[in-house]
């Protein structure tokens, strides 16, 4: 994540924000915002989430997702990736950038070792979630759902809500949330 924490910080200082009011807002401590702006942590799509929430932005933007409208149509070969943002997975962007999207589909692909069920994710917005292969549980208000191939989950985002990859390969699905924030 190249140009994260210069943006972070950039954002943060244009809303008046002090580090502290923001990992408080965030919910994660100081120091660690401090060491993303210096590019020396690298926050959960989780954390990132809420500090784009809290920042009035997207992440998208704070990952240095390029502004202005570039068309339509996204071609394969040209999403943009949200490089280590979480060990484990992948995420790509299906749209082209347009701050007045409401909605953010993306391609997910979920390592097969990966596990983020002990690391609950809460916040504003609801989720689609199409399974394209392998098998992802998305554990949802203390509910397990196991989604195989062609299996499709929406629900809302203010349950907590997790998932893990229980297959024995990487699962790869279209994941859409509401309001944009990648």
């Amino acid at each position: 994540m190249d140009y994260l924490g210069s943006n972070i910080r950039r954002e943060r200082s244009a809303k008046n924000l002090s580090i502290r009011e923001l990992a408080k807002r965030v919910g994660v401590s100081a120091s660690f915002i401090s060491q993303v702006e210096q590019g020396k942590a690298s926050p959960s799509i989780s954390t990132l989430k809420k500090m784009s929430l809290e920042l009035g932005t997207t992440i998208g933007y704070l990952i240095d997702e390029p502004l202005g409208i570039e068309g339509p149509i996204t071609r394969g070969s040209s999403r943009k990736k949200v490089r280590d943002a979480v060990p484990g997975f992948t995420i790509e962007l299906l749209t082209t950038p347009d701050i007045h999207k409401t909605m953010e589909p993306y391609y997910f692909t979920l390592n097969n070792d990966k596990d983020a069920s002990n690391n609950p994710s809460v916040h504003q917005g609801q989720e689609f979630v199409f399974v394209l292969e392998g098998e992802i549980e998305i554990l949802l208000g203390g509910e397990l759902h196991k989604l195989e191939q062609n299996d499709s989950i929406y629900f809302d985002s203010s349950i907590p809500h997790s998932f893990s990859n229980t297959g024995d390969r990487p699962a790869k699905a279209i994941w859409v949330v509401t309001p944009h924030s990648i």
